[in-house]
């Protein structure tokens, strides 16, 4: 399986820098999957890359990207992810987090992100939806939605710093894409660096 579909705002001229995620792909037979393999087109021209969640670069449009795992034995059916990459038309969403660090070791349990939506009601924004971490897939466990005077909107949400850990098991810089929900249903996001320590 690969993540959600995705809406990606750049500036003008820019491309998107967008991790994929297939760490929700599993073999119904148990084995272990071996080999993560995505495919997509640039202009006519035909792109791939592997790994589990890879980092790539797309220009403004819309694009499907397929993703393919081998479990040593068999390959699967053709999963499909749309992405698509649009330029901004005013200012852009921002996330800010407390702590930066994920740290095993320290006092905190709970990972704080604040989440600011320009010319956003907040009555626009799900906040039974709460905000997602990919990739990992991990759910935030409290969110609050305030309006700001600014006309913008802000996202408050809690995060179990354990459940990251988990989903992520190795130490070092992490970049994860955040995603929250409308009210239409449809996804916002951005992306958010996090140190991780075990």
């Amino acid at each position: 399986m690969r993540g959600p579909d995705q809406t990606v705002t750049v500036a003008s001229g820019e491309n998107a820098s967008v991790t994929l995620d297939g760490s929700g792909s599993y073999d119904p037979d148990g084995g272990t999957i071996t080999l993560y393999y995505w495919t997509w087109t640039v202009d006519s021209v035909a792109q791939s890359t592997y790994g589990v969640s890879p980092t790539i670069e797309l220009p403004v449009g819309t694009h499907e990207i397929s993703l393919i795992v081998f479990d040593g034995s068999e390959t699967s059916t053709p999963d499909t992810v749309t992405i698509t990459v649009q330029e901004e038309t005013g200012g852009e969403i921002t996330v800010t987090t407390y702590p930066s660090t994920v740290n095993r070791n320290d006092s905190s349990a709970y990972l704080l992100m604040f989440v600011t939506l320009p010319d956003t009601l907040a009555t626009d924004i799900n906040e039974n939806f709460g905000l997602l971490l990919y990739p990992g897939g991990v759910q935030s466990d409290q969110v609050h939605i305030t309006q700001q005077t600014d006309g913008s909107s802000l996202v408050f949400a809690m995060f179990d710093e354990e459940e990251i850990l988990t989903a992520i098991p190795s130490d070092g810089s992490q970049t994860f894409t955040v995603f929250g929900q409308y009210t239409d249903s449809s996804l916002y996001n951005t992306n958010v660096t996090l140190t991780l320590i075990h």
